[in-house]
C-alpha cells in the first residue's frame, strides 16, 4: 500500500478523534486539565504535513492530487490558525493601552478564529469527501 493512502486513513482517524475531543464528552473529559489536550490537535497536523509531502512526491492522478493537497493544507492550517488566534489574543489583551493596534490584533485574533473553526474543517472535509471517492472509483470500479 502507498504511503499517501495509510497517511491519508490516520489523517481520518486523527480528524474524528480531534472532533471527538471537542463534542463528546467521554473523550473530553481524558484530555482536559492536562497538556495531552493538544496531543491529537498536533497529531493531525503533523499527518497533514506528510500527507503533503508524500502526495507531492507520488506520482498519481492530478485531481486526487489536488484534493489530497486541500485535505493535508486544511488539517495543517488548523493548528497554526489556533496557534495565530491565540498569539493575536494575547496581543490584543497587551496592546489595549494602543488602541488603533489592539483593535487590529482583535481583527487578526477573530479572523484567525472563523479560519479555525469553519475554512479548515470544511476545506478538509471536501478535500477527504472527493479524495474517498476517486480512491474508491480507482481501486473499485475499473
Amino acid at each position: 500500500m502507498r504511503l499517501f493512502l495509510i497517511t491519508f486513513y490516520l489523517l481520518i482517524f486523527s480528524f474524528i478523534l480531534v472532533v471527538s475531543e471537542i463534542f463528546v464528552p467521554i473523550v473530553r473529559n481524558l484530555f482536559t486539565g492536562s497538556i495531552f489536550f493538544l496531543v491529537p490537535i498536533i497529531v493531525f497536523s503533523l499527518l497533514g504535513l506528510f500527507l503533503i509531502l508524500f502526495v507531492t512526491k507520488e506520482n498519481i492522478n492530478k485531481v486526487l492530487k489536488k484534493y489530497l493537497i486541500l485535505t493535508g493544507v486544511s488539517a495543517l492550517s488548523f493548528f497554526i490558525s489556533v496557534l495565530l488566534h491565540n498569539l493575536f489574543y494575547s496581543l490584543s489583551i497587551v496592546t489595549g493601552q494602543v488602541v488603533w493596534l489592539s483593535y487590529l490584533m482583535k481583527i487578526f485574533d477573530i479572523g484567525f478564529f472563523f479560519i479555525t473553526l469553519f475554512a479548515c474543517p470544511i476545506g478538509f472535509l471536501i478535500g477527504t469527501t472527493v479524495s474517498v471517492i476517486i480512491i474508491f472509483r480507482e481501486r473499485y470500479l475499473r
